[in-house]
């Protein structure tokens, strides 16, 4: 994780091409998102899936993520019509957990029938586990933003199966395991970057 964050920040072109499903949150961000209407989503899927089946024809299983991108779409856009929603921004936000800056997000509101979510994508075949979990559900919890309305309700949207995941119980004392996590994480920052100096 160190290490991944690391590249994000040194190389940010490397990691991003990194991002199994970049292409697809961008088309999201560039239809759906900007118009608060599913349509132009509902339009573009298709010439993206093409798009991943032509661009990868040498690599192996550019047919399985052309496939994961159409599940993952028209599930996304079979959960935003059953709801009949409509989009809305939600700003990030910065938290400090002792010492480390963490910068929490939302990509997704969320508003239907007197609803309003601030939703994380969960887009993986495999279901979150319940530690990924607790941590989304606390980091949002702490990390509400300032433009954040106090109606908003922060979720994980796990979009390949249309659900909104239910908050899982937390552990008593989770906010002083991730503290350590947080003093771990800086620790081998630190360290990766005396290695990188030699």
């Amino acid at each position: 994780i160190v290490r991944e964050a690391r590249l994000y920040q040194t190389d940010p072109g490397q990691y991003n091409r990194r991002d199994y499903y970049l292409d697809l949150r961008n088309r999201l961000r560039q239809t759906h998102w900007r118009t608060d209407d599913i349509t132009p989503f509902e339009r573009a899927l298709e010439p993206l899936v093409s798009e991943i089946r032509q661009g990868n024809k040498q690599r192996k299983g550019n047919a399985t993520k052309a496939e994961h991108y159409r599940e993952v779409g028209q599930s996304y856009i079979n959960y935003w019509k059953k709801r009949d929603a409509h989009f809305f921004e939600v700003p990030s936000s910065q938290i400090v957990i002792a010492g480390l800056g963490i910068r929490v997000s939302a990509e997704v509101g969320m508003s239907y029938h007197g609803d309003a979510l601030a939703l994380k994508l969960w887009f993986n075949a495999p279901r979150p586990t319940r530690h990924f979990r607790q941590a989304i559900q606390y980091l949002t919890a702490i990390g509400r933003g300032q433009g954040w309305h106090e109606d908003w309700q922060a979720a994980l949207w796990d979009v390949r199966r249309e659900e909104v995941l239910q908050a899982v119980s937390m552990p008593r004392d989770f906010a002083l395991a991730l503290e350590s996590q947080a003093m771990a994480f800086q620790h081998l920052w630190k360290s990766l970057g005396e290695s990188d100096a030699y």
